[in-house]
């Protein structure tokens, strides 16, 4: 309702032209500005406060991979997270899922075993590319860095912290995805 208020121009519209008002999003307390996608509003805090670490420097796409293509790929994971993903929605939810990403499929363990192998090289082709040893372009957190730690997170929920499959997981490139959620942790506020 707040989106739709806030005359927030559409990003997403649903097949029959009705409005889609997506998460996340932000309203600026201090003046009522209301800003959607992960991107721009990181740009928009970085803009708002300009005396604070910027997570969305204008030149970090030319140096690193863009946060779309770090998803893409991760996504092959993702069918390893729609079950327990699927499990926590709304009968609505669910159908939403459904309707975006076909029904919710019972994996076999070699297809489950593929995914993950699938899932590992695109993280090494991310983790290749990285600058520094803590984040990926350097000494201080940018917004990819939020990304990767966002897949690590749901795939550490998905599977459980101490599965065999998230220490599987974890232990790639010497613990890299393991220590990325770890210093990013510290940024997490549920509000």
């Amino acid at each position: 309702m707040i989106l739709k208020k806030s005359g927030l121009p559409l990003r997403v519209t649903k097949p029959d032209g009705s409005p889609h008002y997506t998460v996340p999003f932000i309203q600026d307390s201090s003046n009522g500005v209301v800003v959607s996608d992960s991107l721009r509003i990181a740009k928009y805090l970085d803009t708002t406060f300009p005396d604070t670490s910027q997570v969305a420097p204008a030149d970090t796409g030319s140096q690193f991979l863009t946060s779309q293509e770090i998803m893409m790929r991760l996504y092959p994971m993702y069918p390893l997270a729609r079950p327990s993903i699927h499990k926590s929605h709304s009968e609505a939810g669910k159908a939403v899922q459904e309707r975006m990403y076909g029904l919710v499929m019972e994996l076999q363990p070699e297809e489950k075993v593929a995914l993950l192998e699938k899932g590992k090289q695109g993280f090494m082709e991310v983790i290749d590319r990285a600058k520094g040893d803590v984040y990926l372009t350097g000494e201080h957190p940018v917004f990819i860095d939020f990304v990767l730690a966002a897949g690590g997170l749901i795939y550490r929920a998905t599977f459980g912290i101490d599965s065999a499959e998230w220490k599987e997981v974890a232990s790639w490139k010497d613990g890299r995805w393991q220590r990325v959620v770890e210093n990013m942790e510290r940024y997490i506020q549920v509000a």
